[in-house]
């Protein structure tokens, strides 16, 4: 179908050094509808960090083809998925709108590899690829199920930062918790009920789920300090192979409050998290996505979350995409 609008336009991201991950390279394509060649230039009007890029010159785009543009990215030191809005503006006056979401979500190589005790130590997980969970519009309470963040006093009522680290044996998982009051006094098989952490991962294609279950079915791992301790436990699996349960015994598993804040990590094989034989290698995008259960000693409130397709509703189609770095 022919568009609307004299042009059409999409972007990509690629890094443009491994070893700075804050380095990126942006890769629009615009497809060209009219009838002579196309000039002008984008210009970004959101976020905030990408206006400073300025107008980047499209070149001469011949009638009814597609050109490509690169630009360099403004440095992204928060990694996440970005909403990207932006205007190409023609010589002849003609502004088309658009909107791209780019996902920068990484996992570094783990080494060296990192100690499962309960405590942040510095250097031991990558800064340049945390995630983090801490805005308004991360927040959903259960009481009107709405985005708007109403209820939520600021990052030191309920917040986290995650980081995922990878080897072909292990995925490491850290996530550091704000949150003024804990509790969680519920059986692990309820743990979402109070302060805990959940987890999406899924590995593979679309295509190969059954129908009926695309987007549907996924690898959901509940982490939680329950009054008798630590837990591990799986609420979904994406194979029926695989059964559900607690796998607490199978992985390593350190949850410690202090203060205000709840730091989890975790050492699960990938033996454990997914079917025999499956074995995640550099390259490779998971679906992924968190979030951290709130309960100020009342009942669950809600959640904060990164990337969605969990609380609200299993949906993977929601979730984030996590590059494995080597």
């Amino acid at each position: 179908m022919k568009s609307l609008q004299p042009v059409e336009a999409s972007i990509t991201a690629e890094l443009t050094n491994p070893d700075n991950l804050n380095r990126w390279k942006g890769i629009m394509n615009i497809k060209n509808y009219t009838t002579a060649a196309a000039k002008g230039y984008i210009e970004f009007k959101n976020p905030t960090n990408f206006t400073t890029v300025g107008k980047v010159n499209i070149g001469t785009i011949p009638a009814g083809t597609t050109g490509k543009v690169e630009f360099n990215m403004p440095e992204i030191k928060q990694k996440g998925e970005y909403t990207l809005d932006y205007n190409v503006v023609l010589n002849n006056g003609v502004i088309s709108n658009f909107s791209n979401k780019i996902d920068f979500t990484l996992a570094s190589f783990a080494k060296p590899k990192p100690q499962i005790d309960g405590v942040v130590n510095k250097g031991e997980w990558s800064n340049d690829t945390l995630m983090y969970a801490d805005k308004a519009g991360q927040v959903i309470y259960l009481a009107d199920m709405t985005r708007k963040g109403e209820a939520w006093k600021g990052i030191n009522d309920l917040s986290a930062k995650a980081c995922i680290e990878w080897d072909e044996n292990n995925m490491y998982l850290m996530i550091e918790v704000t949150d003024d009051v804990f509790s969680q006094e519920y059986p692990y098989t309820q743990c979402w009920n109070g302060d805990s952490v959940q987890f999406g991962i899924f590995y593979g294609d679309e295509v190969q789920v059954a129908q009926g279950q695309k987007y549907t079915t996924f690898h959901e791992i509940c982490l939680s300090l329950n009054p008798d301790g630590e837990h591990v436990y799986r609420t979904l699996a994406q194979d029926n192979a695989i059964e559900k349960g607690e796998v607490t015994k199978d992985c390593d598993i350190a949850i410690q409050r202090v203060n205000n804040k709840t730091c989890y990590e975790l050492k699960m094989p990938w033996k454990v998290l997914l079917l025999e034989g499956q074995q995640p290698k550099a390259d490779d995008r998971l679906g992924f996505s968190f979030l951290v259960n709130d309960n100020d000693g009342t009942g669950r409130k809600g959640w904060i979350e990164y990337a969605s397709g969990i609380g609200s509703g299993k949906n993977t189609e929601l979730f984030t995409y996590l590059r494995l770095l080597k």
